[in-house]
């Protein structure tokens, strides 16, 4: 039987007897059964001019019903004039791989048979367009604009397998409207607006779950708890959580700052111990723009009575220790403040170290409104002797014991060894301040006219307004005997004191 004949005898216009087939279907779907019943099914539709110009039916068309093999059976109204396809052979990966085939197929569309030319194609989608072609099937890779009374999506190309859209699980529609579906394909194909939701609740009121959406311009896959946007995802590549506090992008990762007094958990970085909080990383400020001073905060937390601490290491090298329990521990490191004028402060301020411009050390206390400092001098503020000095009646300077003093109160220590040979004399020991003897001296008597040797040793407090020149000199007090001043263990020493 030719397509013609199926299509008049589907449609009651053959003789009754005749056999009544439906059009060809694909391998594996199951046939419908298809039955005449008398009309009018539906009353107000006209009977239509199915196949065009021909009019020579002898008797009225039937309208069918469709008996589906799942027992339902579905009323249909005449066949519109929409093309109907005898598909022919397709086959799969021919040529090659990625292509699909086909030969022998046939359209039928208002009273004509088109005889379509063999062909194949790698692209995805395969139509026919009678008016681009009546006697060749379209193809593209973009989804084709059809006329629904012309044209006919013949098959979908899946990577080299035909997958028909007639009778097949492929569906092409504007608008799909049902309570679920149950089995969805692989692949879902281009989904440009709407929104996957999953989860309980209702957006804008007391939604929890996970939302796929457009947020004005941009696209978005939140996660929410009771209404509340607590992690998402933007088109523009940031992961965002902490209600956006908290970002990841190609730049890094931000925590925004918040006051002081404000801390909130979800800005800190955490470290966990079970439930416990052992660690932690944030930052505050203070003031307002342009003059903000942020600090940034690192925290540990013991259990119980455990004690907390936090360790720095360079390399494998463990260099430092803070204990939380009021204690500071540095391990294989100095403590370097590279600035002068730079404090270490005890309490409230009371008690401070620093280091001046000029290299001075300076500690002050300072209690219930008093003041007490002391500049502590560093190394270079002691020298020794460089030379034995032969002593004379005269004042004479010991060989490279003196000092430059800047301006405060110093204490200056001078030691000198001496040496004699006459109990009638002794050796005596001077400060010299800018030019100024001062007013102690440090003095030596042997306890016999025989060669001995001693340590003779004073201190002064001097107040200087400037820098100031100090040195040890020394003298015999009578011109008898050998005395020196040996340059071993003979040395001035100054150390910066209150004012």
């Amino acid at each position: 039987m030719t397509l013609w004949q199926r299509l008049r005898a589907m449609l009651g216009l053959e003789p009754r007897g005749q056999e009544r087939q439906m059009p060809l279907y694909p391998p594996g779907y199951p046939r419908p059964r298809v039955e005449p019943t008398p009309p009018p099914l539906f009353p107000s539709y006209p009977t239509p001019d199915i196949l065009g110009p021909i009019q020579e039916q002898r008797e009225p068309i039937n309208y069918l019903n469709l008996h589906l093999p799942d027992g339902s059976t579905v009323p249909i109204i005449p066949l519109l004039r929409l093309p109907l396809l005898t598909p022919g052979t397709w086959t799969n990966n021919s040529p090659s791989a990625g292509y699909v085939s086909w030969a022998g197929c046939q359209i039928a569309h208002e009273g004509q048979i088109y005889t379509i030319t063999d062909g194949n194609t790698n692209l995805k989608y395969i139509w026919w367009d009678k008016s681009a072609s009546p006697t060749t099937f379209q193809v593209s890779d973009t989804k084709p604009t059809l006329n629904p009374l012309e044209d006919l999506l013949i098959a979908y190309n899946n990577a080299g397998t035909a997958e028909f859209a007639f009778l097949s699980n492929l569906i092409q529609a504007g608008i799909i409207i049902c309570q679920q579906l149950d089995v969805l394909s692989a692949n879902m194909g281009l989904l440009t607006a709407g929104e996957i939701r999953l989860g309980t609740g209702t957006p804008g009121v007391d939604f929890t779950g996970i939302r796929i959406y457009k947020s004005g311009s941009t696209y978005r896959v939140g996660g929410y708890l009771n209404n509340t946007l607590r992690a998402y995802l933007d088109s523009d590549g940031a992961l965002r959580a902490g209600g956006g506090d908290v970002i990841l992008d190609e730049n890094g990762i931000y925590m925004f700052c918040l006051a002081s007094g404000a801390y909130l958990s979800r800005d800190a970085i955490k470290w966990m111990l079970d439930s416990l909080i052992v660690g932690e990383i944030y930052s505050l400020y203070t003031g307002t723009s342009p003059n903000r001073n942020p600090a940034l905060y690192l925290r540990a937390v013991g259990e119980g009575t455990g004690t907390a601490a936090i360790v720095m290491r360079a390399g494998t090298r463990e260099v430092g220790l803070i204990e939380v329990n009021e204690r500071l521990y540095l391990t294989g490191l100095d403590l370097l403040i590279a600035s002068a004028g730079r404090r270490i402060k005890f309490g409230d301020s009371l008690t401070e170290i620093w280091k001046d411009a000029s290299g001075n050390l300076t500690l002050k206390d300072a209690v219930a409104g008093t003041k007490t400092e002391m500049q502590l001098a560093s190394i270079s503020q002691s020298a020794e002797a460089s030379a034995i000095l032969t002593l004379t009646i005269t004042k004479q300077d010991v060989p490279g014991c003196s000092l430059s003093l800047g301006a405060g109160t110093w204490l200056v220590f001078g030691n000198f060894a001496f040496r004699g040979n006459n109990q009638g004399s002794y050796a005596i020991g001077y400060l010299d301040v800018g030019g100024v003897e001062q007013t102690r001296q440090a003095q030596w008597r042997p306890a016999a006219s025989a060669d001995a040797a001693a340590m003779a040793n004073q201190l002064w407090r001097i107040t200087l307004s400037a820098t100031t020149t100090v040195k040890l000199q020394a003298k015999k007090s009578v011109d008898v005997g050998v005395f020196t001043a040996q340059n071993i263990y003979t040395n001035i020493t100054a150390l910066r004191t209150a004012d």
